[in-house]
């Protein structure tokens, strides 16, 4: 989870108590503001934390409340900063803009002294960012950086794996707040895997079948979701463990018949035949975790297709057409991995079952009937 703070020194006056408003209610963490803010939104509310940048040296006007932060402007050397912390207190920070090397040593500096470091990056690269976080690693200091938009906001957060602790940004609009919320709190649910029995396998004719590859490259007991219903899906295995005649392929599932569907969130599916570069699909482990893949590539070819039908101890259904080949393999309890083709009736394996119906991906409350 990252942290937020909603800098409202640049929204427009008469959307700033809507903008502070939508912070309160998608929980996030703090507010960056000045004279000219506070007097377009009045009083401010509870719940929220409080920020103001100045310089250090300016003195401090009366005490602060306790859901206040100062962010003081950093303009000395690295060795000046144990100095500077003697002088600073549990809700201050300081702000350092990083141009070059000098500013960048700075930073590093900060974070290591344990600082809330607040920090502005001129240009574009994230090279910076990473120098930071790994100087700060395991030393307890918050690190907060500004972004410009969503889609920086983004990439900062996933800078080495989990981002900063925090990023900053101007809203243009309530509907940036809500959406920078989500990015900070993406949501992971842990699905409830069902384990299904083998009840059939035949051979299915010819067809097109999809290779999803990802970028990512799979853990040994994480795969996708596909299903020929819209209502239960099996736990397709990625090409992670060893074959001969072949390399491993770690980013890659062999998921089924075009038509098949995938589990692309756990609220939505898409069409197998749907998936294009770009676009997000959901890898599931054995144990039910969860964790968005971005589709790279998806590779479509015709192959000779198997069927394989499946039931639940609850009499559910889950079947999916496969390419006929060892090297496809689906997922059992504990991670157990079965090649497709010496599956029999009686192999248990893994699946998930969707509790409605679903149209154009979305469940829905209707009748429907697949067969």
């Amino acid at each position: 989870m990252t942290t937020a703070w909603i800098d409202i020194r640049g929204v427009q006056g008469d959307r700033i108590a809507d903008v502070v408003a939508a912070a309160a209610e998608n929980r996030i963490e703090a507010i960056v503001t000045d004279a000219a803010a506070d007097q377009a939104i009045g009083a401010r509310r509870n719940g929220l934390q409080w920020v103001t940048f100045g310089e250090a040296s300016a003195p401090r006007r009366g005490a602060r409340e306790e859901n206040e932060v100062s962010v003081h402007s950093f303009n000395g050397h690295a060795s000046e900063l144990l100095a500077s912390r003697l002088k600073l207190g549990d809700r201050d920070g300081i702000l350092i803009d990083v141009d070059n090397k000098e500013r960048l040593d700075e930073a590093c500096a900060a974070v290591r002294a344990g600082f809330l470091t607040v920090i502005r990056f001129k240009d574009p690269t994230k090279i910076p960012l990473e120098i930071v976080l790994a100087a700060g690693s395991r030393r307890g200091a918050k690190i907060m950086t500004f972004v410009s938009d969503l889609d920086e906001a983004g990439v900062v957060m996933s800078v080495l794996e989990s981002g900063p602790d925090g990023v900053i940004m101007t809203p243009r609009s309530v509907a940036d707040v809500e959406a920078l919320a989500r990015l900070c709190t993406p949501e992971r649910p842990r699905l409830e895997l069902t384990e299904f029995v083998v009840t059939e396998i035949s051979n299915a004719g010819t067809g097109d079948r999809v290779c999803v590859d990802t970028c990512s490259n799979f853990h040994e007991d994480e795969g996708i979701l596909a299903g020929s219903f819209g209502g239960a899906f099996l736990l397709c295995c990625s090409e992670t463990h060893p074959l001969p005649y072949m390399p491993t392929r770690p980013f890659r599932v062999n998921a089924g018949a075009v038509s098949s569907y995938v589990l692309s969130s756990p609220e939505r599916t898409n069409y197998l035949s749907e998936l294009r570069q770009g676009h997000v699909v959901t890898g599931v482990r054995v144990n039910g975790d969860t964790r968005p893949l971005v589709v790279g590539r998806a590779k479509i070819e015709t192959r000779p297709l198997l069927l394989v039908k499946t039931r639940s101890q609850d009499g559910a259904t889950a079947s999916l057409m496969l390419q006929n080949d060892w090297h496809v393999r689906v997922l059992g309890p504990g991670g157990v991995v079965h090649n497709i083709t010496e599956l029999n009736s009686g192999t248990t394996v893994l699946g998930y079952t969707a509790a409605r119906s679903r149209h154009v991906g979305m469940a829905v409350d209707e009748y429907c009937l697949e067969q």
